[in-house]
């Protein structure tokens, strides 16, 4: 058996679809014998997840499944191992620095109060 990280893209449509178009990218672990055998289950995870309903007996929302975008052999799991990576080039650079280490500051007191609570 082998892993696979496979990108599902959704189109969210609500109501009659008049809005800034909407798109949600899902990164999924797969476990499948072959590269063949994780791209069709890929599909059929994407094909499950299809949803329509109606929001506060109003507009209707779709999920609308619009295929694979990625699909990537993870070749062996171990502490450390690199899964994702990506590049930015960022104008405001202070800002983004003030938002890694808020967002790190955030997790680090969600862990904490888990630990306080146990």
């Amino acid at each position: 058996m082998s892993y696979y990280l496979a990108t599902l893209c959704y189109e969210i449509i609500c109501g009659e679809g008049t809005h800034t178009p909407q798109f949600e990218e899902q990164v999924r672990l797969l476990e499948s014998d072959s590269r063949t055998d994780a791209l069709k289950a890929a599909h059929e995870i994407g094909q499950q997840e299809l949803l329509v309903w109606q929001y506060n007996n109003c507009a209707k929302v779709e999920w609308k499944f619009l295929g694979i975008k990625e699909l990537i052999s993870l070749p062996g799991f171990f502490h450390g191992a690199e899964l994702y990576q990506q590049h930015r080039e960022i104008e405001h650079a202070e800002g983004y620095r003030n938002f890694v280490k808020d967002k790190t500051i955030q997790l680090q007191h969600k862990q904490e109060h888990a630990i306080d609570s146990l």
